[in-house]
């Protein structure tokens, strides 16, 4: 049987994972195009908003090549993906919903943003060293991740679906 700290540990690294197939957002390794902006021809925000999500799977991959072993390595990994994620939901916050899609875009917006308040729960109790808090927030992340899916298939953002599923290839 695994001790508390153990599986307060081991729950730190499932819930790096988990958060990595949900996709986050954007962030300082993410290639966007143009730098920090974003030209989108009118009628191609869904092509631009999935291609962001793509990008934000693949940096957040990338910023977890190495699986944290303490809590302190956890915390330091999670910063880093709140830092892509909020990055993300700048890019994406900067685009026009797709045509017809204003409302679903904007709830499926919303419903990212709660991804980035997860991460920063499970950042806060990495850094205290609460295995109990670190599983709430990975709960509430993975409950989230059906809903996401459906709101950006409404939104017309095949793409953002296909990373809410886990899923980032092109």
């Amino acid at each position: 049987m695994l001790s508390l700290r153990a599986r307060s540990v081991t729950a730190s690294v499932a819930l790096v994972a988990l958060i990595a197939a949900l996709g986050g957002c954007g962030g300082p390794d993410v290639d966007l195009g143009s730098g920090d902006q974003i030209s989108v021809r009118s009628g191609e925000a869904s092509i631009a908003a999935d291609s962001i999500c793509r990008q934000v799977a693949r940096s957040f991959a990338a910023a977890q090549r190495e699986s944290p072993r303490t809590f302190s390595q956890g915390a330091v990994v999670l910063e880093r993906l709140i830092d892509i994620a909020r990055e993300g939901e700048e890019h994406l916050a900067a685009l026009d919903p797709p045509a017809g899609s204003a409302e679903a875009f904007r709830r499926y917006l919303q419903a990212r943003g709660e991804v980035v308040a997860q991460l920063e729960r499970a950042r806060d109790a990495a850094a205290s060293e609460d295995g109990s808090a670190y599983e709430r927030a990975r709960r509430k992340a993975l409950d989230g991740a059906s809903q996401r899916f459906k709101l950006a298939v409404r939104a017309g953002l095949d793409g953002c679906a296909k990373v809410e599923r886990g899923r980032s290839d092109e």
